[in-house]
């Protein structure tokens, strides 16, 4: 099988779609940090539609050069 690898910025991360939510509780204090990619992301829903695992390598606030970096010090 195999595999999509994803590298990107918050969009491929799936930064604000449901399941990426921090959870705070009434008096504002963040009680659960996500730290892992949304299911409802582009990623995900490419790698569903091909029936690929997916390696989803988006971080959220990722600049280009973070990007780039992230791609060549990769090993495939």
């Amino acid at each position: 099988m195999s595999r999509l690898i994803c590298f990107g910025d918050s969009f491929t991360f799936g930064h604000g779609l449901p399941d990426t939510q921090d959870t705070f509780d009434d008096q504002g204090n963040c009680i659960k940090v996500v730290q892992h990619p949304s299911k409802y992301a582009w990623p995900s829903l490419l790698s569903q539609i091909r029936g690929q695992e997916l390696v989803n390598a988006g971080s959220t606030g990722a600049s280009n050069k973070e990007i780039w970096h992230m791609i060549m010090s990769t090993h495939f």
